[in-house]
């Protein structure tokens, strides 16, 4: 199911403007339609993804994630406390390539959904000149 399919189950414009936004946040995984016990739908959003969703659950919605690179999952695995050498071996990359990845990220801004460094174009884009 994609969040337009998922969003359509509930009836209130304003209750869709509101899973819509939290949708958008970089912390929710997932939003589950929950059936009350008068026959409507309240949602749920999910940080993490469940091992069992509630008992009552009809319809799930689980934010597409990003393929990441090999060297990215060794970073992301990093991040969680994991050496260097064993998120390399892991994620099947070289510990070189792990380090340099370290280097090239050090002191820039990283994209929260990627992990890939934002560049500055991309920060601070141009503007396009009129051809006027």
């Amino acid at each position: 199911m994609n969040l337009r399919q998922f969003l359509e189950l509930f009836g209130s414009a304003g209750v869709r403007a509101q899973l819509q936004k939290f949708a958008r946040r970089p912390d929710i995984k997932a939003l589950a339609a929950i059936r009350k016990s008068d026959d409507t739908l309240s949602a749920q959003a999910f940080t993490e993804i469940p091992d069992a969703w509630p008992d009552d659950t009809r319809y799930v919605w689980v934010k597409p994630t990003a393929p990441h690179s090999r060297t990215q999952h060794a970073l992301a695995l990093l991040s969680k406390g994991m050496s260097v050498k064993d998120a390399a071996a892991k994620a099947n990359v070289s510990t070189v390539a792990v380090y340099r990845a370290i280097k090239r990220r050090a002191g820039k801004p990283v994209c929260e959904c990627c992990g890939q460094v934002i560049r500055d174009a991309f920060r601070n884009p141009a503007p396009l000149e009129d051809d006027a």
